[in-house]
């Protein structure tokens, strides 16, 4: 193979079948570059790329949740991050990974914890239905702390662009892994985490 190739379903592991989509030809990431797997898994263009998942896989605003995510991201600032969900008044309810370094690593309704970092990386964060918690590479990043929680008005979630309807804004880098407890798995955190960077060797 000498071409490239693109990303239209990035299927869902877990047996739930919350597969991520893109159908537009132009809009989808890239995971073979010149006839070569893309190293840090799918490519996002940081122009027009990403996926969406037709139904909530994190729910901010009830039941707590545990999310996870292995990306790569360039040394320049980004304008959107890894993962997010829209919120009743169509804007992003949370944002996780601005992949630029100094800049926010959790976004949730205008409340910023942690900070990020370029390069691979392991993020994610937990909320307790209380506090969020952002970590990076398996470190909290950051102190806990409370955010306005939206109901969301749409069952979607966004990887590789903010989850507005209007996508304007998108990540530049590339994203391995998406990992998603719709509960607080703050209890089993550290083993994920080490059974991730086993698997990557992030840090």
């Amino acid at each position: 193979l000498s071409g490239d190739a693109f990303v239209t379903t990035w299927y869902d592991q877990s047996g739930n079948a919350n597969n991520a989509t893109q159908a537009t030809t132009t809009d989808q990431p890239k995971i073979v570059s010149a006839g070569t797997l893309v190293a840090g898994g799918l490519d996002f263009d940081g122009t027009n790329d990403y996926l969406t998942i037709g139904t909530k896989v994190v729910k901010p605003e009830a039941n707590g949740n545990s999310v996870f995510a292995v990306r790569t991201a360039p040394t320049v600032a980004n304008s959107a991050g890894v993962l997010s969900e829209q919120d009743s008044a169509a804007s992003s309810q949370f944002i996780l990974g601005d992949a630029a370094a100094g800049t926010t690593l959790l976004w949730v309704n205008g409340t910023t914890f942690g900070t990020d970092a370029t390069g691979t990386k392991l993020i994610g964060f937990d909320w307790d239905e209380a506090e969020f918690q952002a970590y990076i590479d398996g470190s909290a990043s950051g102190a806990a702390g409370a955010a306005t929680v939206n109901a969301t008005g749409a069952d979607v979630t966004t990887i590789g662009a903010h989850a507005v309807d209007s996508k304007t804004l998108f990540f530049n880098g590339q994203i391995n892994e998406v990992i998603s407890y719709m509960f607080d798995n703050s209890a089993n955190r550290v083993a994920i985490e080490a059974n991730i960077n086993a698997a990557y060797t992030i840090y």
